[in-house]
């Protein structure tokens, strides 16, 4: 059972437009992680809460609700209030007390939207935000050892920019391989290719 580090009560799983919050519903506190303030919250805020509770020096008493351990007090001024948080930089988990999310997050996700529901028995770190992939087919690349990003931001525009450039290449591969077959190609890649020990060629 998670457990709020203000009185103690067991938490409860409110879902929002941007992901799943836990409330306490007697203190009205709040535990956010950070892939869900993310979508929030600006880069600014973001940035400053990680500098300031990496250097964090100050006494640390509450347990974080997911591990236990003692998390860091990180202070805040925003809207000429002093506003504590608590950090758990392991579980990547901010405990907001009442009011503390509205004020220190400006465009912030308000009260939750939906019904708030008990965490079931085998809730563990994954209901703080850090849910399993989206797609099935994200399972592959995790399995080669590459990074898999839980919660990210959705696209805000199309990127247009990436995409033109891919088909430009794309376009030039099939060109240069219809031109003259594979000699073509190597003579290309043998002419434009970078080449690390002569970076300047071709104005790098």
């Amino acid at each position: 059972m998670q457990a709020c580090p203000t009185c103690s009560k067991r938490l409860y799983r409110a879902f929002t437009r941007d992901g799943p919050v836990y409330v306490c519903r007697s203190c009205g506190g709040r535990a956010v992680s950070v892939s869900v303030l993310r979508k929030t919250a600006s880069a600014d805020f973001l940035r400053r809460l990680r500098h300031k509770s990496a250097h964090s020096v100050g006494e640390r008493e509450r347990a974080c609700p997911l591990c236990a351990r003692a998390m860091a007090k990180v202070d805040f001024r925003e809207k000429d209030r002093e506003v504590v948080l608590e950090v758990c930089g392991p579980c990547r988990l901010i405990w907001f007390d009442p009011g503390e999310y509205v004020t220190a997050v400006p465009d912030s996700l308000g009260r939750p939207k939906l019904e708030i529901e008990p965490p079931g028995p085998g809730d563990d770190g994954a209901s703080f935000g850090l849910t399993g992939t989206e797609h099935a087919w994200q399972v592959l690349p995790a399995i080669v050892g590459l990074p898999i990003e839980y919660g990210p931001n959705r696209l805000r525009d199309r990127p247009l920019a990436t995409w033109t450039l891919a088909t430009v290449m794309g376009a030039l591969f099939v060109l240069l391989l219809r031109a003259g077959g594979g000699l073509a190609l190597g003579k290309a890649i043998f002419k434009w290719g970078f080449i690390p020990n002569e970076w300047t060629r071709y104005g790098g």
